[in-house]
């Protein structure tokens, strides 16, 4: 599909009918939750390391963690999940970042350098 010849507006309804499955799957992952809870439970020692791979690779796949967030707080205690979301979280941004910045930022600069637009914008010096 090319998106020079689209309207505003139909650019809008591509991205939000994108938005709209993003949002679809987040949902449908929720039913698999309690199954999750239980191998997070069965890890032993190893359930924040269980925790931690559950959260990083969602977050970096465009899911919401709120729901993991949340059996985080039902699985520990308060102040250790607390621990565990926030050390997640932080690893979770980490990798994105070094995803960002070693693996897809020459796709960026072409994608940038074909639209004027976005060229005219980009005052960066790579």
């Amino acid at each position: 599909m090319q998106l020079k010849n689209m309207s505003i507006a139909r650019k809008l309804s591509v991205i939000l009918a994108a938005a709209a499955v993003i949002l679809v799957i987040g949902h449908e992952l929720e039913l698999y939750l309690p199954d999750l809870e239980l191998w997070i439970e069965n890890l032993g020692a190893f359930c924040a390391a269980g925790l931690y791979r559950v959260i990083c690779s969602s977050d970096t796949r465009f899911v919401s963690v709120d729901t993991l967030c949340f059996a985080a707080g039902l699985l520990f205690s308060l102040g250790a999940a607390e621990l565990y979301i926030i050390i997640a979280t932080y690893l979770s941004s980490a990798l994105i970042f070094f995803l960002g910045r070693y693996l897809i930022k020459d796709r960026v600069v072409t994608f940038i350098a074909k639209h004027k637009q976005l060229a005219a914008l980009d005052t960066t010096n790579y």
